[in-house]
């Protein structure tokens, strides 16, 4: 399954003028790569050019994180994952429950912490709605590939 840690958290290794040796547990998004490479090397891009914002702060140093969280899911799907640097909350459809992980405390997601904290954290499944609507309702030029989120 796309929505666990197991296959979102992906090593990224960088090598660009500027940048010292580190790392950081910042949620980014893969489809912001092109746009920071154009960054870190000083090409601007038209604007238009690439839809989205460039990591390159997070990764000069300058900014310890990209975003609060990073909304993930399948294309069409109801299936959506809201991710922080610490919290993984998985929005299930109707009649199957939600997840919610500690990413600190349990990297692998083995225990489902929803049914303990049913309320927790509650602005989550709005703000996934909120921005699955948000892009659904761009013009196709504008979304993802096969006009996803």
């Amino acid at each position: 399954n796309l929505l666990y840690q197991s296959t979102m958290h992906i090593p990224m290794v960088l090598v660009a003028p500027g940048v010292e040796t580190g790392e950081s547990p910042a949620p980014v998004s893969a489809r912001r790569v092109f746009h920071t490479l154009l960054d870190l090397a000083g090409v601007g891009a038209e604007p238009g050019f690439v839809h989205g914002r460039s990591f390159a702060p997070v990764v000069r140093g300058d900014a310890d994180e990209h975003r609060e969280a990073i909304i993930t899911g399948y294309h069409e799907g109801v299936d959506r994952c809201v991710r922080t640097s610490r919290w993984s909350y998985i929005e299930r459809p109707v009649g199957e429950d939600d997840e919610l992980y500690d990413l600190l405390e349990d990297p692998r997601e083995r225990r489902n912490l929803a049914p303990d904290h049913p309320d927790a954290p509650p602005d989550w499944r709005a703000r996934s709605r909120t921005t699955v609507d948000a892009r659904r309702a761009r013009p196709p030029s504008q979304r993802g590939p096969r006009g996803g989120c």
